[in-house]
């Protein structure tokens, strides 16, 4: 009835009601709440969260397995879910780029929650892996202080990964600066 409390987007409501089904489907493969929270618990995205805010993620996320080399998100797909992984390693590829490997704790697909715009990169399992998928009606409906570590923790993410990405850009111009032959040999060529 409330406006405020409703879905800002078709694409959430079919999200959640896909959760309902997984659960549904899922609901004697999965593992007890117990187990869930002590992996939680013990993975460095959620170091500041709460046991109770823990507990409100975890009834509130999908669980789900991937076999290695499983794509998880695509490049160019509209989706504003978010990823965190519980276990395994994934590979980040932008076109047929490999970019970056992510591990145990890590997060992403958080630029298509932010941003609410394509998949910028994709991401495909390198081992076998177990994620948290989180949606943003799940993080709208949480407690604000839930909602400020969400953000707290993609701010820290995207920090890290822009300076990652500022260190290989300046790795990159000095080796370039490094044999200025290969350069123009590079451009005279094309």
């Amino acid at each position: 009835k409330q406006s405020g409390q409703r879905y800002k987007m078709g694409l959430d409501l079919a999200a959640d009601l896909s959760l309902v089904y997984d659960h549904i489907k899922l609901l004697d493969e999965q593992l007890p709440g117990d187990e869930k929270f002590k992996m939680v618990r013990g993975l460095s995205f959620f170091d500041d969260f709460t046991e109770p805010e823990i507990w409100e993620i975890i009834n509130s996320s999908g669980w789900l397995d991937f076999t290695p080399g499983s794509e998880i998100i695509a490049e160019g797909e509209l989706d504003t879910s978010f990823y965190v992984i519980i276990s395994g390693d994934v590979t980040v590829y932008k076109g047929d780029l490999e970019v970056d490997e992510l591990h145990e704790g890590d997060c992403f697909g958080e630029m298509g929650f932010i941003a609410r715009k394509e998949r910028s990169a994709t991401i495909i399992a390198k081992t076998g892996v177990t994620t948290m998928n989180v949606r943003p009606s799940m993080i709208e409906r949480a407690s604000l202080n839930c909602q400020l570590r969400f953000h707290k923790v993609f701010l820290s993410t995207l920090v890290a990964r822009l300076s990652q990405a500022t260190e290989r850009l300046s790795a990159g111009a000095a080796a370039m600066a490094a044999y200025p032959d290969r350069k123009s040999t590079r451009l005279n060529s094309s």
